[in-house]
């Protein structure tokens, strides 16, 4: 017997060799990654035929990355700052229609009544060169405001590849509702055992640029939004003593001068807006602040440019559902009405008032 050495023995040729060199591998992945596309394409829309849509959870991480984009040498940046209603009522896409080739950063805080804290990082900020649109409330003069949310105002991350990797996650978030906080895992199993899910019935939607959609009509009873959104307020109102008289605020006037006239020495522009407020809530805040004591004062008292809703007939014909915000409809109507103020005012570039500045 010869015994062939094992170096040339021929190799043992399975039937699962065979078969594995035989099949068209790439066109198996291709078909794979087909599929797989389907299946999640087909998830995602289901999800969203039961009211889940997209939606990014608000962060300091967030909104660091959009401060952050406001710094640019040529002054092409618009800051919006606010509370959640200018998040709801103004329309980015707009507003970068309207300011070609600039960066448009929604920086609006939910009861975010510290504006004035970010209008000042903004003025001392010397790479700031830009247009400030900032929701107005004469109560945001009190000095006991001015440092609400500076926890987010003045986060830095601790860490650029956690930081980004939250970034990244939120980014999802706004693409996909699959990936929504709203789609949660409880919910999942509860379809799972009992079979069926009610239309889920969100009340508002972040977007990754922070613009927020307010959806009212899954509400059945209108009254209960404005009634809720008045109650709100009112313990807001309770909660720091109510809105001081005018003689007081007054005195604090002369700081927001000086940081409307820092910005404006580099080149930039500030506009004061009164964003809408309508039905019970309007009421209210005219009880705490008339307009004609506060508003219409502060507005002769500074060289900024100021709006009022109720002063342009498109604005001030707009409702509110819960008093507060408007519909993604409306907001796109009020923003066009703001571009034409800020137009006829001279601010939108090219224009012959804001040249000379």
């Amino acid at each position: 017997m010869v015994l062939v050495p094992s170096a040339e023995r021929p190799p043992f040729d399975s039937e699962a060799d065979r078969m594995q060199r035989s099949l068209p591998w790439g066109r198996t992945w291709l078909v794979a990654v087909v599929f797989a596309v389907m299946l999640a394409a087909g998830e995602e829309s289901y999800w969203r035929s039961r009211g889940f849509l997209p939606s990014v959870p608000d962060s300091p991480e967030l909104w660091h990355f959009w401060r952050q984009r406001l710094c640019r040498p040529d002054g092409r940046a618009v800051a919006l700052l606010g509370t959640s209603r200018l998040q709801s009522d103004m329309s980015l896409d707009l507003l970068r229609s309207a300011f070609p080739r600039s960066t448009v950063c929604q920086l609006g805080l939910p009861h975010g009544l510290g504006v004035l804290g970010v209008l000042e990082s903004l003025a001392d900020d010397d790479a700031f060169r830009g247009t400030v649109i900032c929701e107005f409330y004469t109560s945001m003069l009190d000095p006991r405001l001015r440092d609400r949310h500076r926890e987010i105002r003045d986060y830095r991350p601790a860490s650029r590849l956690l930081w980004l990797w939250t970034l990244a996650r939120q980014w999802l978030r706004g693409r996909l509702a699959v990936f929504s906080r709203t789609l949660s895992v409880r919910q999942i199993l509860h379809i799972l055992a009992v079979g069926r899910l009610h239309r889920h019935q969100a009340l508002v939607f972040r977007a990754f640029d922070r613009e927020t959609f307010w959806d009212f009509r899954w509400h059945a009873d209108p009254q209960r939004l404005v009634d809720d959104e008045v109650r709100m307020y009112e313990a807001e109102y309770r909660r720091y003593g109510g809105v001081q008289s005018w003689d007081v605020l007054s005195k604090h006037v002369s700081h927001v001068e000086r940081l409307v006239r820092r910005i404006r020495q580099r080149g930039g522009q500030v506009v004061f807006l009164r964003i809408p407020s309508t039905k019970g809530v309007w009421d209210l805040e005219q009880r705490q602040a008339p307009r004609s004591e506060h508003w219409d004062r502060f507005a002769a008292a500074t060289s900024a440019i100021t709006i009022h809703f109720r002063d342009v007939p498109l604005m001030a014909s707009l409702a509110c559902p819960d008093g507060s915000h408007l519909t993604h409809p409306d907001a796109v109507r009020f923003t066009r009405a703001f571009i034409g103020e800020l137009g006829r005012r001279g601010v939108l570039p090219g224009s012959a008032e804001s040249a000379e500045h």
